[in-house]
Parts: structure tokens; C-alpha cells; sequence
């Protein structure tokens, strides 16, 4: 080979290893987005297969052609769940996003209600009959897990007076109360959907950004094991909740471990 025409072989082997590296990223993205849609469509079989028995009862039936129908049988639907978690000694929450109230109850009671300020909702939601939310939430379901910016438990240590002057004093001292931490916080329910709960006012510096990275990152560790496995991986259809920050601390921190939540969607 000529000295001339080593440079030129030279630049075919970088300009063929240049193609062959975009051509594997580009099977990679299309593995992984094919994987993806199949993980949102795996989802929405498992949910809607579950209550597809149910489905066939003329109640339903009805639902799918009467609007005016499916609202009140929504509504019931509503009702029907409040009333099971009557049974629970601790408190539960109940979100509905038709009226955009989300409240906190003790036995039936709401003890704190707020009013959303927005909320927003995976396309899984609008692009399954309505029919099947409706009979999901027609009980309540358990939260088994949470994550949240701030802790659950919060501990007030206190050094006792030396005198009585330092008593009156202290008698004297308005508590704190101001929120010193941005609040989101995220409940996974049993039947495999994440309600997330954010502060509605903007958070200071990287705080939401912080806190999504944290969320996320054990479900990015999955979906990559996954499909590396070659499975169909996991997917979480979210409903994303906005109010003030007060009221979301408030409702993370009366929550229980394992609460019972229902919805109205539709």
C-alpha cells in the first residue's frame, strides 16, 4: 500500500466505525422506546383485565353509552369507597379530580380539605374507557409505600429552664411554624399507581428537581435491568397533584404508614 493511500484507508475505517456505533446507539433507543410502549400496554391489559367480570353487570354496560349515567355511577362509586374506609382507625385520603378537592378523613369526616390547584395525569388514564376507573376506585386501596422530601417524624428537643425567669420566657416564644423545606412527596398504591403531591408554590434552587432525580432513580435502575434481561419492564401510571405547601405537609405528616386512598377520576 502507497503512502497516499494509507491516510485514505485510514479515514473509511474511522467514518466505518463512526456508522456502525450510530447505527448500535440507534437500535438501542429503538429497543428501548419499543420496550417502553409495550411496558404502557403490558399495564393497561393487567389493570383493565382485572375488573373485566365485573364489567359485564348492566350497571356498567349502561355506563359506557349514558354520560349522564356514568357521572352519577361515578359519584356512587365515590361514596361506595369513603364508606369502606370507615372501617380503618387511622386516617385516609380522598382525591377527586372532578371537583378538584383533595381531603384528608377521619372515619368519614374531612378534618382538612384542599382545594387543587392543578393536577395533571399519565395518558394512560385518558386512554382507557373510563368505565374501568370507575369500578378500580368503587373500594379504597392501600398506599404500601411512599417517598417524601421531608421525614414522616419530626422529634422537638427542649432544654429544661434554669430559673423562672427563663420559664416565662419560653412560655413567652411563639413556636416556629414556618416550612423550611420544600414538600412533594409520592404514594404507591397496591394496584400500581403513583399519586405524587407537590407544593404548589415554586421551590427554592434545585429542590423539585432534587427530589425528582431521587424518585426516579431506583425506576430508571429497573427499566434498565430489565430490558437488558430482554423482560417487558415495569410502568407507573401517576397522577400528579398540586396544592399549597401547608396543606401538603399537613396531609403527608397525619397520614399512616400504609393508608387507604380513593379516587374519583371521571
Amino acid at each position: 500500500m502507497s503512502k497516499q493511500e494509507a491516510p485514505r484507508e485510514y479515514r473509511r475505517l474511522k467514518r466505518s466505525i463512526a456508522y456502525l456505533l450510530a447505527a448500535a446507539v440507534a437500535a438501542v433507543i429503538l429497543y428501548a422506546s419499543t420496550m417502553a410502549f409495550m411496558a404502557v400496554r403490558v399495564t393497561s391489559q393487567r389493570l383493565t383485565e382485572a375488573y373485566n367480570a365485573d364489567l359485564a353487570h348492566t350497571e356498567y354496560i349502561q355506563a359506557h353509552n349514558d354520560t349522564a349515567y356514568r357521572q352519577r355511577l361515578a359519584y356512587n362509586a365515590l361514596l361506595k369507597s369513603r364508606v369502606a374506609m370507615l372501617a380503618a382507625d387511622s386516617a385516609s385520603l380522598t382525591i377527586d379530580l372532578v371537583q378538584q378537592t383533595i381531603a384528608l378523613e377521619l372515619q368519614g369526616v374531612a378534618v382538612h380539605k384542599v382545594a387543587i390547584a392543578k393536577s395533571q395525569t399519565s395518558r394512560l388514564f385518558s386512554q382507557t374507557d373510563p368505565v374501568y376507573w370507575i369500578r378500580m376506585f368503587s373500594e379504597p386501596h392501600t398506599a404500601d409505600s411512599s417517598v417524601s422530601s421531608v421525614s414522616k417524624q419530626t422529634f422537638l428537643i427542649k432544654n429544661a429552664p434554669r430559673d423562672t425567669t427563663e420559664t416565662n420566657a419560653s412560655a413567652l416564644a411563639l413556636p416556629d411554624t414556618s416550612l423550611s423545606q420544600a414538600i412533594f412527596f409520592t404514594l404507591w398504591l397496591t394496584n400500581g399507581i403513583a399519586v405524587n403531591v407537590y407544593q404548589q408554590e415554586e421551590a427554592a434552587g434545585f429542590a423539585r428537581q432534587k427530589y425528582h432525580f431521587a424518585r426516579r432513580k431506583a425506576t430508571l435502575s429497573r427499566f434498565i435491568r430489565s430490558i437488558i434481561r430482554l423482560e417487558v419492564p415495569g410502568y407507573t401510571p401517576a397522577i400528579d397533584i398540586y396544592i399549597p405547601a401547608r396543606d401538603a405537609h399537613t396531609i403527608y405528616k397525619a397520614l399512616p404508614m400504609r393508608p387507604l386512598i380513593t379516587m374519583r377520576l371521571v
